[in-house]
């Protein structure tokens, strides 16, 4: 018989009993079989390597990685990984686990399973879907920067590359901006410079203020969880800021009738904004 040590690749002659010594068989029909063994365990693995790579999810659903993204940005605010830290996960963090496996730690799946029935509801179905269409449209026929092309490019098929979460979760929020940059474009046609600030004090409550949504767009997460920029504007053409707690969902052109705390008048760009706190609201009657 001929055996070879893998370490080092010698190979070398031996009789039957050195055989047996070695492998505890004195039968080169079993000792044949034992190495088919060998050979059919060798495949197993092979294969059992290649389902586990396949159950870590190398690529992942674009529309559902979209949603997730939403939810986490309504439960946390939008995290980008440079704000991120040991007690503050990115917003890409918190969607990368539902595609690394199920937990065995009940806690963890009781929230990640949360957090999947929060991307379902209408609000993050609707949000990903307009930022995805946004993304394979508009953007697509006018990406100019290394980073539109890239969004672009990893993000328009149904299936993306685990490896580039990060630049797909960040289409929600590149989207946003986009909306917002349309919005300053419409408020110079608007001449919305001669906007005045509201009559008022600081302080004091304005009630019933009949208004359009100007802006609606995520802020980065902060000490007290996540917050939304919201910008109303009046039928008299003034703008109203709102910095609200948590994820708000309004639709730019809804017409809606707030009441708020005048918390202070600033001037940004040129255009003078009253801004409100503890803001109240519903929709306005239509005629």
């Amino acid at each position: 018989f001929v055996v070879e040590e893998i370490a080092t690749g010698v190979q070398t002659q031996v009789g039957r009993q050195c055989l047996a010594d070695f492998t505890g068989i004195n039968d080169p029909q079993a000792a044949a079989a034992k190495a088919a063994w060998l050979c059919v365990f060798e495949d197993l693995r092979g294969d059992g390597e290649r389902m586990w790579t396949a159950h870590m999810a190398t690529q992942i659903d674009t529309l559902w990685a979209l949603q997730l993204t939403s939810a986490a940005i309504g439960r946390y605010g939008w995290v980008p990984k440079s704000a991120s830290s040991e007690t503050q996960s990115s917003t890409a963090g918190h969607v990368v686990e539902h595609f690394m496996g199920w937990p065995t730690d009940p806690d963890e799946q009781k929230r990640m399973k949360a957090m999947a029935e929060l991307a379902e509801l209408p609000i993050h179905r609707d949000r990903a879907r307009k930022a995805w269409d946004w993304v394979r449209g508009e953007l697509k026929e006018k990406a100019k920067s290394d980073y539109e092309i890239n969004l672009v490019t990893l993000c328009s098929g149904e299936l993306a590359e685990i490896k580039h979460l990060g630049i797909i979760c960040s289409a929600i929020a590149a989207w946003q901006r986009a909306t917002d940059q349309q919005i300053e474009y419409a408020r110079k046609r608007q001449e919305l410079a001669k906007s005045q600030h509201l009559d008022g004090t600081i302080g004091q409550r304005l009630r019933d203020i009949e208004c359009t949504v100007q802006q609606v767009r995520a802020l980065e997460a902060g000490q007290w969880g996540p917050k939304t920029l919201v910008k109303f504007l009046t039928a008299n053409g003034d703008l109203l800021t709102w910095f609200a707690s948590g994820d708000k969902d309004f639709e730019v052109g809804e017409k809606l009738k707030i009441t708020g705390t005048v918390k202070q008048f600033k001037e940004f760009r040129g255009v003078k904004e009253t801004q409100l706190s503890r803001v109240t609201f519903q929709e306005a009657a239509k005629t």
